[in-house]
């Protein structure tokens, strides 16, 4: 419902995750470009049907994909483009990134004839399903090609010691969590939280421990830096 979107998502989170938000900066214009090629995979959305946190889908868009294309056209940007992806053009599911200027999120709502905020390149997305009976699937492309597919792109990524989305490529060498802490700079006590959208678990790995859990390619994650203000910057491997 759309009161519960206007929540941030610190409200939602264990009390470890609580926090004011903000994210990374978006991918810049020429992230380093990887050397295998892969398809489009199929990604599928949950809707919330246990209660919170069930259906929160949280996901990575491919640095080199198409939906990063008009990020400031209102009719076909990121936004527009992932509600036609997943079928959602016309319900009231709606997508929100984090606007890395702010903190804030930035909220579309898929029945809207045009998206007002503009789209950020490369950030993690959370889609929240509204009207559909069950799950839904689509393609997010890749490349530009007819068929979807191409290489994931690199880039370097900050934090500025608040709540972020960090999107996993699809070609990541390491699905650690603790090597993503040590390559992306994070300081011990960072924590990264990766949500189940179909069960509504949420497992969090503390940057410094031993790792529990496996990231997995095409989602994105939810990062909490151990103290307010505090800096971080790096780049995932990828192949």
């Amino acid at each position: 419902m759309r009161l519960r979107l206007q929540l941030t998502l610190g409200i939602f989170m264990l009390s470890a995750l609580a926090g004011a938000m903000s994210p990374a900066f978006p991918c810049s214009d020429n992230p380093t470009a990887g050397t295998t090629v892969i398809s489009s995979p199929l990604t599928t959305l949950y809707p919330e049907t246990t209660g919170y946190p069930s259906g929160v889908n949280l996901v990575e868009i491919p640095a080199f994909s198409p939906v990063n294309k008009f990020p400031n056209n209102p009719q076909k940007n990121g936004f527009k483009q992932l509600c036609d992806i997943f079928g959602l053009t016309g319900t009231t599911s709606s997508i929100r990134q984090i606007d890395p200027v702010t903190g804030n999120f930035n909220t579309f709502f898929c029945d809207q004839p045009a998206a007002s905020p503009n789209f950020l390149p490369c950030q993690g997305v959370w889609i929240d399903l509204e009207g559909v009976s069950g799950p839904v699937q689509g393609h997010i492309p890749v490349g530009d090609g007819t068929d979807g597919a191409g290489v994931e792109g690199s880039w370097v990524y900050s934090t500025y010691g608040h709540p972020a989305f960090f999107g996993v490529p699809l070609t990541i060498v390491s699905l650690s969590p603790e090597v993503l802490c040590q390559q992306l700079g994070f300081a011990a006590g960072t924590q990264v939280a990766q949500f189940l959208a179909n069960t509504g678990q949420i497992k969090t790995h503390t940057c410094g421990s031993t790792p529990q859990f496996n990231v997995r390619p095409g989602e994105a994650l939810y990062i909490t830096p151990n103290a307010s203000g505090a800096h971080s910057t790096g780049q995932v491997t990828i192949n």
